[in-house]
């Protein structure tokens, strides 16, 4: 089934940030911190909003007006003190404005307590408890995200682990049969022999039929693997030895002293023949050590053949594992995307009410809050991200092969694909692939496209505002907002990419969205 490609446009975390994750990390843990804080600065100014509202309704309860207390003495005294002070309230009153400025002056202060106790009751709903709700939030899903990337890493330094561990098997065995084959070499067995009877081996055609059902790159030329027979072939040799083919008859009449054997005598007394002949039968003959010698270097052969299998579907493994993890990696970038781009939306919004409670209630530092407030205005988000993508961007190109992501300066080289050709075993190197899977990431991964990047590159990071005449005449390019983007959550029911090989163990790519 072919794997639907796309694309990202614009900068996003999944395509530019996708080897930075850990910088990804660092950066929404300083913003949890800045958010706590802000929120215990928010609590303090809470208290002291209502510590002063309850000061100011203290102080104004306890002014009291004495023009009060001598009106509510006369209306309770007798009439002898209403006449001795009707002389005095026939008097006009010299203090009576300005006990009305003081009366006005004892209700700003009771108005300026209940205005900072509006204020106080106006951040703690709409300011205060909003971003603690969503502080609440974004560590919940932090927690999440740091526990999903923990767990797909180990499981992908399992697969790690598994090829080390295949290569230093592989490695052991191909070096066990260099040295079996060049002693078989130095007693005189020739090399034809050991490659004709590897290439009658069981393992060796059972491994020719596992690469014709899952070979996907172009076959090794015939001739390292099948020779063609002719009259001078090692298969139509009369001194080719089967492994199976039984040692030289005991009435042979020719053994030579290479063989262990001695020449007859008929001098020799009987007591020193019946010597020689159990020696003869304990030991040995040369025939009998070539032919042991054979079978062990073609099994050391077969058993490198065998741990060459085993080493290169752990590294097809590791292959599938490191591609689901990047592919779980862009998941967790989406997400950290989206708690970046909410928390900056959530705060800001609180942040503007918050400077509209103060303009409105304190209008004595209404010039201030109103500086502040075009400094609130000015926040953008986009602009905030991009930003910080910039200055950490590492781009996934659609150029980009899976030996580019698979290869490290702290890994072996896998084994080829092919089989093991005598060449090989002759020169006594290991043989490694060097050339590794080209094929593209472009399909496997959301890629970046080089065209957009060019243009990305020629604009302005940043742009001032008073350039532009209006916020409608620019043109903006026409980039899909996070809703479009394929890890947005409701995209990431995507299909994943058909598993090639059948050894193949696929990682959980939904274990992002299944806790997060």
């Amino acid at each position: 089934m072919e794997v639907e490609r796309s694309t990202i446009p614009g900068l996003s975390f999944p395509t530019d940030l996708l080897f930075n994750l850990d910088a990804v990390r660092k950066q929404c843990t300083a913003d949890l911190a800045t958010h706590n804080a802000c929120l215990t600065m928010l609590k303090g100014r809470l208290q002291l909003e209502q510590y002063y509202a309850a000061e100011l309704s203290r102080l104004a309860d306890q002014f009291r007006i004495e023009d009060d207390i001598e009106c509510s003495d006369r209306n309770d005294g007798g009439a002898s003190k209403s006449e001795d002070a009707r002389g005095e309230d026939d008097r006009p009153g010299r203090s009576s404005s300005l006990k009305e400025a003081l009366r006005g002056l004892k209700a700003q202060y009771t108005n300026t307590s209940v205005q900072h106790k509006a204020l106080a009751t106006n951040l703690e709903e709409d300011v205060y408890r909003p971003m603690h709700t969503l502080y609440k939030y974004l560590a919940k899903k932090e927690s999440k995200l740091t526990v999903c990337t923990t767990r797909v890493r180990k499981q992908t330094k399992a697969f790690e682990d598994l090829y080390r561990r295949q290569h230093s098997k592989f490695e052991k065995q191909f070096k066990d049969a260099t040295t079996t084959y060049a002693q078989a070499m130095e007693i005189g067995i020739a090399g034809e022999i050991i490659h004709n009877q590897y290439l009658a081996s069981p393992v060796h055609h059972r491994q020719q039929q596992q690469q014709q059902q899952q070979q996907q790159q172009a076959r090794p030329p015939a001739e390292y693997l099948q020779p063609v027979p002719n009259d001078h072939s090692p298969q139509h040799s009369p001194d080719t030895v089967k492994v199976t083919s039984p040692a030289k008859s005991p009435h042979s009449s020719h053994i030579t002293a290479s063989e262990g054997g001695r020449p007859r005598s008929n001098s020799m007394s009987r007591a020193s023949l019946d010597g020689t002949k159990l020696v003869n039968w304990l030991l040995p003959s040369g025939q009998q050590k070539k032919e042991n010698l054979l079978l062990t270097s073609v099994k050391a052969i077969e058993n490198a053949e065998v741990a060459r299998h085993e080493c290169r579907a752990a590294w097809n493994g590791f292959e599938d594992a490191r591609v689901a993890l990047f592919r779980s990696i862009q998941s967790i970038l989406n997400d950290y995307q989206h708690l970046a781009e909410y928390s900056i939306s959530n705060l800001t919004s609180s942040l503007r009410k918050h400077v509209i409670f103060e303009s409105s209630a304190l209008a004595n530092s209404q010039y201030d809050w109103q500086m502040l407030a075009s400094v609130m205005e000015a926040v953008d988000a986009e602009g905030d991200i991009r930003a910080f993508i910039l200055a950490h961007q590492r781009m996934v190109l659609p150029t980009m092969t899976v030996n580019d992501l698979c290869r490290a300066d702290t890994l072996p080289l896998p084994p080829p694909a092919t089989s093991l050709a005598m060449t090989d075993i002759k020169a006594r190197k290991c043989p490694v692939d060097a050339v590794g899977n080209g094929h593209t990431v472009y399909g496997w991964l959301a890629t970046r496209s080089d065209m957009v990047q060019d243009n990305l590159s020629e604009a302005p990071i940043e742009q001032p505002r008073a350039a532009a005449a209006s916020a409608d005449d620019i043109k903006h390019p026409e980039v899909p907002g996070i809703d479009t983007c394929p890890f947005h959550p409701k995209h990431l029911d995507a299909p994943v990419p058909p598993a090639d090989r059948p050894e193949s163990i696929e990682l959980d790519n939904e274990c992002c969205v299944d806790q997060c």
